[in-house]
């Protein structure tokens, strides 16, 4: 069981993550939500519990915040609005066993 468990993880250590261009929608018009998916690289298949890093440039200053994919793949990100906003520059990275990938929006 171990043995598997273990062929299993180096094997999903070398899957790339891909994430879907990261979407920001304002909500109660205080914050900014940075959401998408997580996918394994060439496919649909979504990818769970990856660390989601996202960095929005906001005149000239960065601000980070992190996530976690849902089962699904699925990730969504609040910013405050006055540290990112609708028009500003967001990049997402995710990373799961040691592996990244990113997009940016």
């Amino acid at each position: 069981m171990k043995e598997e468990i273990k062929k299993v993880g180096m094997l999903l250590s070398l899957v790339l993550l891909m994430i879907s261009l990261a979407s920001a929608t304002i909500c109660n018009m205080q914050t900014i939500i940075i959401y998408g998916n997580v996918y394994q690289e060439g496919t649909s298949n979504p990818v769970a519990d990856a660390t989601v890093i996202a960095t929005c440039t906001h005149y000239g200053v960065n601000s980070t915040h992190t996530g976690t994919s849902t089962s699904d793949g699925r990730y969504r990100i609040l910013f405050d609005k006055r540290k990112c906003d609708y028009g500003d520059k967001v990049v997402v990275n995710s990373v799961k066993y040691g592996t990244s990938s990113g997009n940016a929006g």
